[in-house]
């Protein structure tokens, strides 16, 4: 058992632990896996990057987490970050690493082991019923059934237990804990506002004849959402900051998906984790089911590119490859 930062799990007994820094590494004597372990300051987002095979939600000793698995370089990836923080806004963070040529699509038997075995300092487990319906199902052993969240089917029923799924039009997302929702037909789409009014996330369809937002955009970036390609573009207006991810691919209409992100008055990092959580519950696949909330999306006029005309010369600089 390793113990380290306020938290504690089993690794196989022939593992080498090393410390630098604030990262606990483990690695198996051939090098062919390893794991990072640390407490991660939010300073950027976890999905929305090009490389993302496949995320979901897990339970991870007793608290809510997001999976992240990853290729790049000819190397495999899977990142397990946990939801809730410390008073010091940090969460427990781990990323396993497998040689190159490896894959980790069906997971790996090791990574269930530190992840089962994990216990944490000074965060209490939230109650089972809270929890989403996940389960920490990595390697092909692991996994019970199809219904473990993550997992891609073609088609599939949304289970009658996941309050706060809302269908705009063939796109479902969850609505978090204790914001408020309401459909907004001017924006052809789903306004989720926080208690306290400070941030704003929307779920629309962006009309090809609205301008976009050019004037106060400080970086762009290519990214994926759904699987597909998208632009990012994060913006500032005095002290508000917000992060658009346009799809890239528009309807027949010439409308596209728009996830907007925005807050007042507060850094966008500062609550990107609820961010997140909409980017992971989105859904094209789901059926309805009986006496969910169905919006449709409206349709718009004839198909046309809402970046035409617009000046990103100055912007080529701050976009990622």
């Amino acid at each position: 058992m390793h113990r380290f930062a306020g938290f504690s799990l089993s690794a196989p007994e022939d593992w080498r632990a090393s410390v630098s820094g604030g990262t606990l590494t483990l690695a198996a004597p051939d090098q062919k896996r390893s794991a990072m372990v640390s407490w991660w300051f939010p300073d950027e987002p976890l999905l929305g990057y090009p490389d993302i095979v496949s995320h979901r939600k897990i339970t991870v000793a007793g608290q809510a987490a997001l999976w992240v698995h990853s290729r790049s370089g000819g190397r495999d990836r899977i990142s397990v970050t946990l939801d809730k923080a410390r008073a010091d806004k940090k969460r427990w963070h781990l990323l396993f690493e497998v040689e190159p040529g490896a894959r980790l699509d069906r997971g790996d038997p090791i990574l269930d082991r530190l992840l089962t075995t994990l216990t944490l300092d000074g965060l209490a487990s939230r109650p089972k019923a809270d929890l989403p319906q996940a389960l920490i199902a990595t390697s092909e052993r692991a996994l019970p059934s199809a219904k473990v969240a993550g997992v891609q089917q073609e088609s599939r029923l949304a289970e009658p237990v996941e309050l706060g799924r809302i269908w705009l039009d063939r796109v479902s997302f969850e609505v978090p804990s204790g914001w408020v929702s309401h459909h907004d037909e001017g924006l052809n789409g789903i306004v989720m506002t926080r208690p306290d009014g400070g941030a704003e996330m929307v779920v629309s369809y962006w009309p090809e004849q609205l301008p976009m937002p050019v004037s106060e955009i400080v970086s762009m970036a290519n990214t994926m959402v759904l699987g597909e390609p998208a632009t990012r573009l994060d913006l500032r207006m005095g002290m508000v900051h917000a992060l658009h991810l346009f799809l890239d691919e528009p309807r027949r209409d010439g409308s596209r998906l728009n996830i907007l992100y925005r807050t007042t008055g507060e850094p966008l990092a500062d609550r990107l984790p609820i961010f997140e959580l909409l980017l992971a519950s989105l859904d094209r696949g789901l059926t309805p089911p009986k006496g969910a909330a169905i919006y449709p999306a409206l349709i718009a006029t004839a198909a046309a590119d809402p970046f035409k005309g617009l000046d990103m010369s100055e912007l080529a600089a701050s976009r990622a490859p």
